[in-house]
């Protein structure tokens, strides 16, 4: 399984981020583990306090764990897989807290450590952390029997997807993909043939071209987020000065995203205009309503199949009671002191031990049967929710091509033309001789 880990800081962002049941279909917290708190948040919190007594800043270590798509994982697999990688970067023994993801039809899982060692007061290094794991991957991998990727094969290319967190903001909060964004910004270049038909281009796809602290930047009109645009074309900055030369007499990020955010307020009061509020509902594609209805009805069976187990547990619970102390109930006086002395001389006894066995072997039992429940109403969850997915990304698709069309009309709505023409007059008078072809 692909490992990917970091050191972190902020005990609240984290809790919320992995136990954020919007963006996924089930959150299940797994162990907490060396804790005095007994719950997830509660044991981040105590261990961001803990950190405040040491000069550490990032005293987490957060590591998610994905196994191959459609792969049948055990809880008992994703447990070897924490203890290997635990003992690779030095943090076995560390209090720990294991958490359960569901998404899109596959499981993964996430577990955040505390680094400071307890007895020292100092935070365990993180130094080379990323080789380490890679090791740890690649052994899974091997172990499992599971098809390497190209990015832990020895033998191949590594993948060229080195999509970063930011990247991955960018992505949910615009609804596109990073791909979408490529092709705008690669069908725009395509287009241009010096800068100021790219920033026309640009802005025809919902961007304000800018210069950044490295070079050309296309800041986003609907969310100002800034794109690198030799990352986004896949070029090296000297081969887009080449085209188009430097970028000395456009608008810093800061002043782009002053303009974005005028041009956003301006399609915004357009779109408002005599138009009545849709409800959110109401405009959800059918594959999403039908995915969250069958979420809320697994989370509804789950929480029933855990009730029962519960209740079992209880009543059995209550028989083993009976059946180990119930012998002594006529020996029963107010001394509480005189009952414990009889029942621990019991326990001591032949039969005594005998019954304790049997107990501990029928808890073991009951244990590993309500284990086994819940991994087959999973899996059966799973398998239910994949056979959504293909319409579910038809559906997704559709939604991007959607928004980039949108992207594209509103910039040329009525009231943005004057706009628009005045930052071309702006660039074409302010525009030096070194951006000439």
């Amino acid at each position: 399984m692909i490992l990917k880990g970091n050191t972190r800081t902020g005990a609240a962002n984290l809790v919320n981020h992995l136990t954020n049941e919007r963006d996924n279909d089930h959150v299940e917290v797994h162990t907490v583990h060396g804790f005095a708190s007994t719950t997830f948040a509660d044991s981040l919190y105590e261990a961001e306090a803990v950190a405040k007594g040491t000069k550490c800043e990032k005293p987490f270590f957060s590591l998610s764990l994905n196994p191959p798509t459609h792969a049948s994982v055990s809880e008992r697999d994703f447990e070897d897989a924490i203890d290997q990688a635990a003992n690779a970067l030095g943090l076995e023994g560390q209090p720990r807290a294991v958490i359960f993801h569901e998404k899109e039809g596959r499981r993964h899982c996430h577990v955040v450590w505390s680094r400071i060692d307890a007895e020292t007061m100092k935070a365990i290094p993180d130094s080379f952390t990323r080789y380490k794991l890679q090791d740890v991957s690649r052994a899974l991998f091997l172990q499992h029997g599971w098809e390497l990727p190209k990015g832990l094969n020895r033998d191949e290319r590594g993948s060229d997807d080195n999509t970063s967190r930011a990247d991955q903001e960018i992505a949910k909060r615009t609804g596109l993909t990073l791909e979408d964004h490529k092709a705008m910004m690669g069908d725009a270049w395509g287009l241009s043939d010096d800068a100021q038909s790219f920033a026309a281009a640009l802005t025809e796809c919902g961007y304000i071209l800018g210069q950044g602290k490295r070079g050309f930047v296309a800041i986003d009109i609907y969310t100002s987020d800034a794109h690198s645009i030799p990352r986004r074309l896949g070029m090296k900055k000297r081969e887009i000065e080449a085209k188009i030369g430097k970028p000395t007499s456009l608008p810093s990020v800061e002043e782009a995203r002053i303009m974005a955010e005028d041009q956003r307020l301006t399609i915004h009061e357009t779109l408002n205009q005599g138009k009545p509020k849709t409800p959110e509902s109401s405009t959800k594609p059918a594959g999403q309503k039908a995915l969250e209805n069958l979420k809320k009805a697994q989370r509804q069976e789950r929480a029933a199949l855990i009730a029962t187990q519960k209740a079992a547990e209880s009543a059995q619970e209550h028989s083993f009671v009976q059946k180990l102390f119930g012998h002594i109930k006529s020996s029963w006086d107010t001394s509480a002191a005189k009952f414990e002395a009889l029942r621990t001389k019991w326990t001591k006894t032949l039969k005594g031990q005998k019954t304790a066995e049997e107990i501990l072997s029928a808890r073991q039992m009951q244990t590993k049967t309500h284990q086994n429940q819940q991994d087959v109403l999973r899996q059966s969850h799973l398998k239910a929710r994949r056979r959504l997915q293909p319409d579910l990304l038809i559906q997704r698709k559709a939604e991007r091509e959607k928004i980039i069309f949108e992207r594209r009309r509103l910039v040329q709505t009525k009231d943005l033309e004057s706009r628009k023409e005045a930052i071309r007059i702006k660039f074409e008078q302010d525009r030096p001789k070194g951006l000439e072809r």
